[in-house]
């Protein structure tokens, strides 16, 4: 195992470039921001009359991910400790 850093403290530079890569679910979601981008090459591999649908298409279902994406960010906690807030917990089984 490597090192862990708690969530949101900066990452010392010896750590960036000392450990392999890991697939990581965070940076694989940010992929989703460049398929505009990526859309981009049906200009050039469709006629014009083909190329704006298609990318209007690609533009459409990125909309609607980001839109999705930031209501799930924006939502509230529902699991954890964070979700107990100003609740009443009941213990089941004290072992």
């Amino acid at each position: 195992m490597g090192v862990r850093v708690p969530l949101g403290a900066p990452v010392p530079l010896f750590l960036l470039f000392s450990q392999p890569f890991t697939y990581n679910e965070e940076a694989m979601a940010h992929l989703t921001l460049l398929l505009p981008l990526v859309g981009l090459g049906v200009f050039w591999l469709l006629p014009l009359p083909l190329a704006i649908p298609a990318y209007l298409a690609i533009l459409l279902v990125s909309v609607t991910v980001y839109v999705l994406a930031l209501r799930a960010m924006h939502s509230t906690v529902r699991t954890g400790a964070e979700g107990m807030a100003h609740k009443v917990g009941r213990v089941i089984d004290a072992d």
